[in-house]
């Protein structure tokens, strides 16, 4: 298996303004609780923000890089996120 590195850039359309700054810190840490629990708690992925919507960089493991996108996304998706643009380094 091979590691292969890629951010997706999510939203579940529930985002609080980060004007809201106590809202939107409380969301943040839902989010990375949603996808730690989906990935067993031993997620592979670092979580951050911005105006886009939430960055989700991966580091995964997979015999192809298809595979590493299509389970990163599968995964968002169970977590109640959306993808909706991939950057590849």
């Amino acid at each position: 298996m091979q590691t292969y590195e890629f951010t997706l850039v999510a939203t579940n359309g529930n985002c609080p303004p980060s004007t809201d700054e106590e809202a939107y810190d409380e969301w943040m840490l839902d989010v990375a609780d949603a996808l730690a629990e989906q990935m067993g708690g031993r997620p592979d992925v670092t979580v951050g923000s911005d105006a886009a919507g939430v960055h989700l960089e991966f580091c995964r493991e997979a015999a192809a890089f298809e595979d590493a996108v299509n389970s990163a996304l599968l995964d968002i998706k169970a977590a109640g996120l959306k993808a909706l643009t991939a950057e590849f380094a």
